[in-house]
């Protein structure tokens, strides 16, 4: 309980500094776990099941109860590769639909009203929206 406290008083700290908002914190947060946490995890369990088939054909070849804990390993390895698909899919569910996709970036109040911010770059791969009345 003591470590939960400290993180969430670590985590609002620049929000009550005012050097960052909930706005900016939630979808960083977001962001990070989809393009950081989820490829980095998807990896792990790969070369946790191909180390167990490794050592299931190669280490272990000749050993029967080598072979059983290599068996359990790739099960465990294939388990995992599964849980953190279903991971991603349900991050990608709560951010398309609580609007928090982080596509563009946000403008910080203090640009927005000196007139400071720019239009985000086109995102690669991905159409700009045509304005109604035009034709592509």
């Amino acid at each position: 309980m003591k470590f939960l406290t400290l993180f969430a008083l670590i985590a609002l700290l620049p929000t009550t500094a005012s050097a960052q908002s909930l706005q900016t914190l939630i979808p960083g947060i977001i962001g990070f776990i989809d393009t950081v946490l989820i490829p980095f995890l998807l990896g792990l369990t790969f070369l946790i099941f191909v180390y167990s088939a490794v050592k299931y054909f190669v280490i272990e070849g000749d050993n029967e109860k080598g072979q059983e804990k290599a068996k359990s390993l790739a099960l465990y390895g294939v388990l995992a590769f599964v849980f953190v698909i279903i991971f991603f899919g349900l991050v990608k569910i709560v951010t398309l639909t609580t609007g928090l996709e982080s596509t563009k970036p946000v403008c910080p109040d203090y640009l927005k009203e000196k007139g400071e911010c720019k239009s985000p770059p086109p995102i690669p791969g991905k159409k700009p929206p045509v304005p109604d009345g035009f034709v592509n």
